[in-house]
C-alpha cells in the first residue's frame, strides 16, 4: 500500500449534525463539506472524535462516510477506530467499498494493549479495508503514548500511510516526522503553527468546521514562507480557541454553526446543552470573528 501526494494538506473533521428528533441529518452534513469548500478545505476526516463517534450507531457512521464520499472530496480518511475491535474492521471494510482514500483509527483504549497487540490491529485493519491506515494518536484521551521507537516502527510498516498527532508536544511531532518521509498530521487547532514549522505536512482539526478559511490562511502563508501572516492568523484562531475551549468546546463548535445557519443540533447525551450565558458569550464574543469564504483555493 502507498499514499498519495494528495494526501498533504488540511482537513476539517467534521461534526455530525441531528436534526430536531436527534437522528443524523445528512443534507445539513452535504451543506457542511460545501461550507469548507468555499473557505478553502476540500479533504475531510469522518466519524472521529469531532463527530462523536463514541455516540454513534454502526450504521450512522456507515451513512455518514457513505454521505461524505458521495460529494467527491479531494482526499477521504474515514475513522474506524473504537473501543470494540470487531466494530472497526467491519467499518474498515465498509470504508473500503464506499471509496474512502484511507483509514483511521485511534489506538485502542480502556484496557493496556501491547505495542505488538496496536500494530497487528492496524494491519488487521488495513486487510479489511484494502487500505492504508492513517495512525491516530491522542493520549489524553486514549492513554496511549508511543515512543520515538515505536513511531518509526509503524511509519515504517507498508500498511501505514501517515500520523494524525493530537498532542501539543511538538519535540514528539517532529521526531516523528524525523523518522519517516510518510505525512504527519497536526491534530491540535491551537498549534497549527507550531505543528507545520515542527515538520507537520497538513493538519486535521475540529474547528476548521466554523475556522477553515482562517486554518487555510495559516497553511498557506506557511506554504509560502510568510511567518508574519500565518502568526496573523493563528492569533486570530487562538483567540476564538481561548473562549470555546472554556466554555465547551465542540459543544461551541456546533453552537456557532448553528448560529450560522447551519442547524447541526447539540452533542447527544450524556452531553449537556450550553447554558444561556455561554450562548450569549459566543454570540457576542466569538461569532463577529468568524468569516465565510475568505478562501477559496484548494488547500
Amino acid at each position: 500500500m502507498s499514499y498519495s501526494k494528495n494526501m498533504r494538506g488540511l482537513y476539517t473533521a467534521l461534526v455530525t449534525p441531528y436534526d430536531k428528533s436527534g437522528n443524523v441529518n445528512y443534507p445539513i452534513l452535504e451543506d457542511l463539506v460545501e461550507l469548507n469548500r468555499k473557505n478553502g478545505i476540500h479533504r475531510f476526516y469522518v466519524t472521529g472524535s469531532s463527530a462523536e463517534m463514541t455516540q454513534l450507531s454502526f450504521d450512522e457512521r456507515r451513512e455518514i462516510l457513505k454521505t461524505v464520499a458521495g460529494t467527491k472530496p479531494k482526499y477521504l480518511i474515514a475513522h474506524v477506530g473504537g473501543e470494540n475491535a470487531r466494530v472497526s474492521i467491519a467499518l474498515a471494510r465498509e470504508a473500503g467499498i464506499c471509496g474512502a482514500d484511507a483509514i483511521s483509527a485511534v489506538t485502542p483504549y480502556y484496557y493496556k494493549y501491547t505495542f505488538a497487540e496496536i500494530k497487528d490491529y492496524y494491519a488487521r485493519l488495513a486487510d479489511a479495508a484494502g487500505l492504508p491506515v492513517v495512525v491516530y494518536s491522542i493520549p489524553t484521551y486514549s492513554g496511549v503514548s508511543f515512543s520515538v521507537s515505536e513511531l518509526k516502527e509503524l511509519m515504517s510498516c507498508n500498511f501505514v500511510s501517515a500520523l494524525k498527532f493530537t498532542s501539543r508536544d511538538t519535540f514528539l511531532l517532529e521526531r516523528a516526522r524525523s523518522v519517516s518521509d510518510k505525512p504527519v498530521f497536526n491534530g491540535c487547532d491551537e498549534i497549527l503553527t507550531s505543528g507545520l514549522i515542527a515538520g507537520a505536512d497538513g493538519a486535521i482539526g475540529a474547528m476548521y468546521n466554523v475556522l477553515a478559511d482562517k486554518a487555510a490562511q495559516v497553511y498557506e502563508a506557511h506554504l509560502c514562507g510568510d511567518i508574519t501572516r500565518q502568526m496573523q492568523f493563528q492569533s486570530e484562531i487562538n483567540g476564538i480557541i481561548e473562549v470555546t475551549s472554556a466554555l465547551g468546546g465542540l459543544k461551541c463548535v456546533k453552537a456557532l454553526l448553528s448560529m450560522l445557519g447551519y442547524p447541526v443540533g447539540e452533542l447527544r447525551a450524556p452531553f449537556l446543552p450550553l447554558s444561556k450565558e455561554a450562548i450569549d458569550r459566543l454570540r457576542s464574543e466569538v461569532l463577529p470573528k468568524i468569516t465565510l469564504g475568505g478562501l477559496k483555493n484548494d488547500i
